[in-house]
């Protein structure tokens, strides 16, 4: 249920997710399942990313908030210049940065792939 993001010369746009979750049975849904095909043209020197929501809704900083998907979106704007290594890192120490003492409240994935 999470989009991916494209990251290009400094812009983000993004490719919109199913509102359907991955492991969803079918004998659970009163609809059936569908999900989209997307075929992308992979641009040169772009960086792609899905993600889980755990990163944005680690909770911490000044004022013991989520760390906010507008956050994390601006934070992999400003690291995706860096070679993957660098940006892990990068992503990484932000992370255990901003939550501090507070426990890790959900599962944190985040990948990245690019030309």
């Amino acid at each position: 249920m999470r989009p991916l993001w494209i990251i290009n010369k400094g812009e983000l746009s993004e490719v919109k997710a199913d509102k359907i979750p991955i492991g969803t049975r079918a004998v659970d849904r009163d609809l059936p399942i569908a999900y989209h095909t997307n075929v992308l043209n992979m641009e040169p020197g772009a960086r792609y990313f899905i993600f889980t929501d755990g990163y944005a809704d680690q909770f911490g900083g000044d004022k013991d908030k989520k760390y906010s998907t507008a956050r994390f979106k601006k934070l992999l704007i400003e690291t995706a210049s860096l070679d993957f290594d660098a940006q892990e890192k990068a992503i990484r120490e932000e992370h255990i940065k901003w939550k501090g003492p507070n426990e890790q409240v959900d599962d944190i994935l985040v990948i990245g792939f690019g030309t």
